[in-house]
């Protein structure tokens, strides 16, 4: 009586534990875009020229590019984790309009 209630509870105790082996990862992927993944965007203004800035402040590589209205848009560029990707136009008609995805 006793080994199998040994058994019985080493069957239980293992099923749990892959339970919560099983669940662990998907608690861990459903948190993974949160409010840590943002981007930080602005823009810097001389006597010539204006300059978009964007930071990636998410754990993974983004492809990532400068909005301008009234200009050429900025290339679209691979900024690695708390990287930051910059864009010069000359000062005047363009609008600084922020980042976006590529």
């Amino acid at each position: 009586m006793a080994i199998r209630t040994a058994v019985a509870t080493l069957g239980l105790a293992s099923t749990a534990l892959a339970c919560v082996l099983v669940a662990a990862p998907a608690a861990t992927a459903s948190t993974a875009g949160g409010p840590t993944c943002t981007l930080e965007i602005w823009q810097t203004t001389g006597r010539v020229t204006k300059t978009g800035h964007v930071t990636n402040n998410c754990p993974q590589f983004r492809k990532l590019k400068i909005i301008w209205s009234r200009a050429k848009d900025g290339p679209c560029q691979w900024v690695p984790p708390h990287g930051t990707l910059s864009h010069t136009v000359p000062r005047g008609l363009p609008k600084f309009d922020g980042a976006a995805q590529c």
